[in-house]
């Protein structure tokens, strides 16, 4: 069935999509005259670039790229490789969980931050939470209910939710992380992740702590991460030689 393209809007062409004329639609007419409104390609995109600005990593998305991430040994390759993996799966529909965990400064961040440009570019909303910040505001609020459930309904209902630096601490290997962890942390983080297994929304985690770690600070809620992200958990051994950070103040 052939096709042709009816767009009456002149109006600043030069500016415009060239498709559309800056409507965001297009209408077609099929072979017996009947007229349909299509949404033009140049909508998807402008669509993506809102939900890159609303996902508060507008900045982060254009550096921290796949392409841009550098291997220098096998255990990066299969990290970058874990992150495109689950990314394409997302893209495809599909709804399981990311995990990074492990040494600092080996490139978890930037690989999660690849994997939510991408979805971002192919018109999938990222919500971005940096647990020091929020997770302040949320336990601020446990006595009042609305409040606490204003800022915990996006990260429930997000389509993709990007935990970044979960439990950040002082994360030396020699305190345990129920010395670090609270009770209040516990409680945030359990909201959050019970949530989004029932809702079966795909989420990233990157944190210093091993996954095992979390799962003693609290099974009942680091065994649903450790189910969710099934085939898709990447864990770096703490020491210094694996943080890429710390490279120029080595001999």
């Amino acid at each position: 069935m052939e096709r042709s393209v009816q767009n009456t809007n002149t109006i600043c062409q030069a500016v415009t999509c060239e498709v559309c004329g800056g409507l965001g639609q297009i209408l077609t007419v099929d072979d017996e005259g009947r007229t349909y409104a299509e949404e033009c390609s140049c909508e998807k995109v402008k669509r993506a670039r809102r939900l890159l600005n609303k996902s508060g990593l507008s900045r982060a998305v254009e550096e921290m790229t796949f392409d841009a991430y550098k291997v220098r040994e096998s255990w990066q390759e299969i990290a970058l490789q874990t992150a495109r993996d689950w990314t394409a799966e997302i893209i495809g529909g599909k709804t399981s969980w990311l995990f990074f965990g492990g040494a600092p400064g080996v490139g978890k961040t930037h690989l999660c931050t690849a994997a939510c440009g991408e979805l971002l570019r192919s018109g999938v909303a990222v919500h971005y939470m940096l647990w020091t910040e929020t997770a302040r505001q949320m336990k601020a609020c446990f006595t009042d209910k609305d409040a606490f459930e204003r800022l915990m309904r996006p990260l429930k209902d997000a389509p993709v939710l990007y935990i970044d630096d979960l439990f950040k601490a002082r994360c030396d290997g020699v305190r345990g992380i129920a010395a670090q962890v609270t009770d209040a942390d516990i409680r945030v983080a359990f909201e959050i992740i019970n949530a989004r297994t029932l809702k079966n929304r795909p989420t990233i985690i990157s944190t210093e702590w091993m996954l095992e770690e979390l799962i003693k600070a609290d099974e009942a809620t680091f065994s649903r991460v450790n189910y969710m992200a099934e085939g898709y958990k990447v864990q770096i051994m703490r020491g210094q030689k694996r943080n890429w950070r710390m490279k120029e103040v080595r001999s």
